[in-house]
């Protein structure tokens, strides 16, 4: 079922920022994933060469490789490539 495609959250590297790169730690921004996808709020963890970031909403169907933009308003802060995701769904032991 499309439910079991639920992202909660992606993680990656391989970095690109349009400017200075932020301050290690946390910053929101909005998040898009997909070339005609609108860019959602998300709350983002950079640490060391690690971005991880969480949407407010869960992610349809995202796989590593995919490419990610970050925003700030309408403003592109960055991009970034998706190494792994982590499941909305809980996995049954």
């Amino acid at each position: 079922p499309k439910e079991a495609l639920a992202t909660a959250e992606i993680a990656g590297d391989r970095m690109s920022w349009a400017g200075r790169a932020p301050n290690a730690g946390a910053f929101d921004c909005h998040v898009q994933i997909r070339a005609h996808a609108e860019p959602v709020p998300a709350h983002a963890t950079l640490t060391g060469g690690e971005l991880r970031v969480v949407p407010e909403q869960p992610f349809d169907g995202v796989a590593p490789g995919q490419t990610a933009v970050l925003y700030d308003g309408t403003r592109v802060i960055g991009q970034f490539t998706i190494a792994r995701t982590v499941s909305a769904v809980p996995v049954d032991a």
